[in-house]
């Protein structure tokens, strides 16, 4: 058997540790070029925020514009991530190569869990059985993040070294660990302001050790940690004074929390089941079982350094799933009906359990795992079918392997904990075999190797769909894009604003926005016929004069009015007065690129017509910014039936099925909207084909504005 380093002669420490470094290194190269190759199939973003929000944060920061978006600071405390992958933007030139190198750095950081992982490993096992700890680490499914442009590959890595460090500082009193231990979980929670929970974490963890030594030592132990008491009592204060003074605007991205819906029992149950049958589920079911039998043994819990790990593994998993049980039973969307899991959230905790499975090997009774193992089953049988989306979730790559167990075996969904506690048990049984006395070593040399191949094949497998999934649910993205993806830059080099318009998923904006850099400004309206969705980014409210002119706003990044104008709508259309340019490109949304000569002016805006067949039901809005008084004539047909059109002034024009009809309005001078309603003969709601309108101001020329 190998030697433990704290047992190697210190004259052969130097040349172990070089070789070990080198084996680690080997892992962690091959690894990250593994998870490198994967994450550039993933052919385009599609987060609904992050992803974009990470990726203007570090190109603005690249460009020395700080920590901006669309020009506007955004003031966000994670702010670690976007610097580290700011490099991406000045080492390559085009947004698409730009994209594959910061997939890359992701890869790079994301494996690098497994020096963290090993470090911890190490103080408790043989090189060998360090590797098998960093090697649960990178097998986990959600090395998939490495694929999206989030704070995630950095995170997993940052996380784990906190959390190794805390382990440390716990176990060996003194000024240097503690430390290290609270500027690891600083550096952290400049990554993700969800790791402010690592202070919490660490003083519980604290004094749960101290409760559990031996008798008469404990206040002893609290004197020895006084630096590191000191160290997390003036973060406390530190934060408070924050919070006070910059109230829900020190949470950044996260404020949003506090305005959220009411705390209900139910919700708080359902979500406490799940997410605490996932603490299994996201290591692999046996490092947890393993991990939580170490509070079997008095001796265990009293040793400095088992007694620290099990103790920092028990606090930090209740202290994750209470923190999601009460961000998901509070949001207003509805996620339970949706299926959306925020497994995303937990799977830091990984790592621990890793180190816990080999660490517990040889300390954990036969007893002590088959009680661990009656427990597991008890808390993974309360998963149901409600958090768990058939087949994938991006926000729960841990689950890609089961949501494709059940899409093919739907009959099982309704019954998932009694599935899951089945294949605990399965799982786990090698776990308990491996814990037999020595007088069985046949036995404990299978059961020890089927507790890592198994669980570890289980990992490895779903990653391998996640993997799959999500470069499906990429390609799909990538496939409703047009064929040039830079076609906005392409058609002109001026900066472009977008109007989101109401029947538009935020998304599709960010898609182009991502691949298009001149595209600077997000433009929402709460004017007929346009009313924006809420959009979770910077953004200016359209503000038109009556002659059309878009006004500048007061807004950070708002005081200038672009001159080009991008709409992406079904149902929505835009018309400026001096269009220069006018784009359309063959795409599976409907996109409209607008150039103006001179200051952008808005002759008109038009609701409710399909952009695509013209076809118009219930209702056709025409907005108009006329300079002097004028008409605006439509031409419409009746495709599917007889149909009513009802014009501003309520006069009536009736079409039989197949009929067309021109008809003519009177507008004002300046900002008018005009309503055109469609009827079935009966009064009900009907359909028309609207083939074209025409705008003319005074005794100009008829344009075209369909």
């Amino acid at each position: 058997m190998e030697d433990n380093p704290l047992t190697v002669p210190e004259e052969a420490a130097p040349a172990r540790r070089g070789a070990e470094l080198a084996v680690l290194l080997a892992v962690w190269a091959v690894a990250a070029v593994v998870v490198c190759v994967a994450a550039f199939d993933v052919v385009s973003p599609r987060r609904f925020v992050d992803e974009f929000l990470y990726w203007a944060l570090a190109k603005n920061i690249a460009a020395g514009d700080g920590a901006s978006w669309r020009g506007a600071s955004l003031g966000v405390g994670s702010w670690l991530y976007p610097v580290v992958i700011a490099p991406a933007f000045k080492l390559a030139g085009s947004v698409s190569a730009q994209y594959e190198l910061v997939k890359a750095i992701n890869a790079a950081l994301i494996c690098a869990v497994v020096f963290p992982v090993y470090v911890g490993a190490r103080w408790f096992v043989t090189q060998r059985l360090a590797l098998v700890a960093a090697a649960f680490a990178i097998a986990v499914p959600a090395l998939n993040y490495a694929g999206i442009v989030g704070t995630e590959s950095l995170a997993y890595p940052l996380a784990t070294a906190a959390f190794v460090a805390m382990l440390n500082a716990l176990a060996r009193p003194g000024v240097r660990p503690a430390a290290w231990a609270v500027g690891l979980t600083l550096v952290a929670l400049l990554v993700r302001i969800q790791f402010a929970l690592l202070v919490p974490i660490f003083a519980m963890t604290l004094l749960l050790v101290a409760a559990m030594r031996e008798p008469g030592t404990r206040v002893a132990y609290l004197r020895e940690q006084r630096a590191l008491i000191t160290m997390l009592g003036s973060i406390v204060v530190l934060a408070v004074l924050y919070v006070i003074v910059r109230g829900s605007a020190s949470l950044g991205i996260y404020a949003a929390v506090f305005h959220q819906g009411p705390l209900t029992l139910d919700a708080v149950w359902f979500w406490l089941k799940a997410f605490s049958a996932d603490v299994y589920l996201l290591c692999g079911i046996v490092p947890a079982i393993a991990t939580f039998g170490l509070f079997g043994s008095r001796a265990n819990r009293r040793d400095p350094l088992i007694g620290s790990l099990a103790a920092l593994a028990l606090v930090a998993a209740l202290a994750f799933v209470a923190q999601m049980t009460w961000f998901s039973a509070i949001t207003p969307f509805h996620w339970r009906e949706q299926h959306i899991f925020y497994e995303r959230y937990m799977f830091y905790l990984g790592p621990l359990f890793f180190i816990g499975l080999v660490a517990s090997f040889g300390r954990v009774s036969w007893k002590a795992a088959a009680i661990s193992l009656g427990l597991s089953m008890l808390i993974v049988s309360g998963m149901q079918s409600d958090a768990i989306n058939v087949p994938f979730s991006i926000d729960a790559f841990g689950q890609a392997y089961l949501g494709f167990y059940l899409d093919q075996h739907d009959g099982l969904l309704p019954h998932i904990g009694m599935v899951l506690a089945g294949l605990t048990l399965i799982l786990g049984l090698a776990y308990v075999a491996a814990s037999l006395p020595e007088s069985h070593e046949a036995a404990r040399r299978w059961g020890r190797a089927l507790a890592i191949l198994l669980p570890l094949f289980v990992l490895v497998i779903s990653q391998a769909k996640a993997w799959t999934y999500q470069q499906i649910y990429a390609d799909s993205v990538r496939a409703r894009e047009p064929s040039s993806l830079d076609w906005v830059a392409r058609a002109t080099q001026q900066p472009v604003a977008m109007l989101i318009a109401s029947d538009s998923d935020p998304t599709t904006f960010y898609q182009s926005e991502f691949w298009n850099p001149n595209i600077e400004r997000a433009y929402i309206s709460k004017m007929p016929p346009v009313n924006s969705r809420i959009v979770y980014s910077p953004n200016c409210l359209l503000n038109v004069a009556p002659n059309g002119a878009i006004r500048a706003g007061i807004r950070p990044g708002c005081t200038t009015v672009p001159d080009a104008w991008l709409v992406e709508s079904d149902s929505f259309s835009m018309h400026l007065r001096h269009e220069s340019t006018r784009v359309n490109p063959s795409t599976g949304k409907k996109s409209t690129l607008m150039v103006s000569r001179g200051p952008a002016q808005v002759l008109s805006m038009i609701g409710g017509r399909n952009v695509a067949t013209g076809l118009v039901e219930r209702k056709l809005e025409v907005r108009t910014y006329s300079l002097a008084p004028g008409t605006v004539r439509i031409e419409a047909l009746a495709p599917r039936g007889a149909a009513v059109i009802v014009n501003p002034n309520g006069a009536k024009t009736s079409l039989a099925r197949g009929g067309r009809v021109t008809l003519e309005y009177a507008i004002r001078r300046g900002n008018q909207l005009t309503s055109w309603s469609v009827l079935g003969e009966d009064g009900g709601p009907s359909a028309i084909r609207v083939r074209e309108i025409q705008i003319r101001e005074g005794d100009g020329i008829w344009r075209s504005v369909r």
